[in-house]
């Protein structure tokens, strides 16, 4: 089951002014599940998706970038082309912002695609993404 992609979320809630409670209980429950899994499976520190969640890109940590590229990757929000799933986005972020959003999204996913070398690694593409998405709604 596809779930949402956490920091998009903290992105999308903390600079549209989104309210938590425009989202389901069930998906801050996915949410959730889909953090502990790449929290798990990165060992990320919880310092570095905080500061990441503020802006603060000067974290160049591998395990950031491994949670990153995790929570992309098993959303399934994103493939391994950088080729980001329309519909899926639209379905989890709310109406109200997902009009001006989504082709943001999109666009970041387009930017790194084409101006990213191919070879480059999946987790430093997609670190490259967030800070695209984050920049482009400050």
């Amino acid at each position: 089951m596809k779930t949402v992609i956490i920091l998009a979320l903290f992105f999308v809630a903390a600079n549209c002014a989104i309210n938590p409670a425009e989202f389901s209980p069930k998906l801050i429950k996915l949410t959730q599940e889909l953090h502990d899994t790449c929290k798990s499976q990165s060992n990320v520190k919880d310092e570095y998706i905080q500061a990441h969640k503020q802006g603060n890109f000067a974290v160049n940590d591998i395990t950031i970038k491994k949670y990153i590229a995790c929570l992309w990757s098993v959303s399934k929000a994103l493939d391994e082309h950088l080729v980001g799933d329309y519909d899926f986005l639209y379905s989890v972020i709310p109406p109200r912002v997902s009009s001006y959003l989504v082709p943001l999204y999109l666009d970041c996913f387009r930017q790194v695609r084409l101006t990213v070398p191919a070879d480059a690694p999946f987790e430093e593409k997609t670190f490259l993404i967030n800070t695209c998405i984050y920049y482009r709604n400050p």
